[in-house]
């Protein structure tokens, strides 16, 4: 396929995921997830932000626990950062614990958010911190506790706190 044919499909592709009709949106979510390119994960966070219909949230929660290329990582990890994306980080944080990719790089900002996010939020960082606990090196485990005791948090989040402990001192 030639350069000019990739960007003609990519343009359709995008039309579609900005259609007003939920299940031409739905088809492209599909499609998407299909052609498996990490590089359509912007597209699909910019449609989570916008598109508050409880089908195409699903759709899009669903689409990001399947994700298997790592190159997506980098994405999501963006998304986490701005601060336009709060409102969907809940979805997002859940979306990440259920999916199969590494994010033992991240585990500093798992931690951080862990802390200052509300609970659900914090809860899901929990459970991405334990499952990536097999891919942490020891330095990785040291530098989170030392960021974990220099960080300042309410009395609120001695459980969440005490936890996180937990689970970084079992390796």
């Amino acid at each position: 396929m030639s350069e000019n044919e990739k960007n003609k499909k990519l343009q359709e592709l995008l039309a579609r995921l900005n259609s007003p009709d939920n299940n031409v949106v739905i088809g492209a979510i599909g499609d998407i997830r299909k052609a498996g390119n990490p590089s359509m994960i912007p597209y699909i966070l910019e449609l989570l932000r916008k598109n508050k219909d409880a089908n195409i949230q699903s759709e899009l929660s669903c689409f990001m626990s399947d994700l298997i290329h790592q190159d997506a990582v980098v994405h999501l990890m963006q998304a986490l950062s701005d601060t336009k994306y709060k409102e969907e980080m809940p979805l997002i944080v859940s979306a990440l614990w259920q999916s199969r990719l590494d994010f033992s790089d991240y585990l500093s900002k798992f931690v951080e958010m862990a802390i200052k996010e509300d609970f659900i939020v914090a809860f899901d960082c929990l459970t991405i911190i334990e499952n990536s606990m097999s891919l942490l090196s020891d330095k990785s485990i040291r530098e989170a506790k030392e960021a974990l005791s220099a960080m300042e948090y309410s009395k609120d989040r001695l459980a969440i706190v005490s936890a996180i402990k937990d689970v970084l001192s079992t390796q």
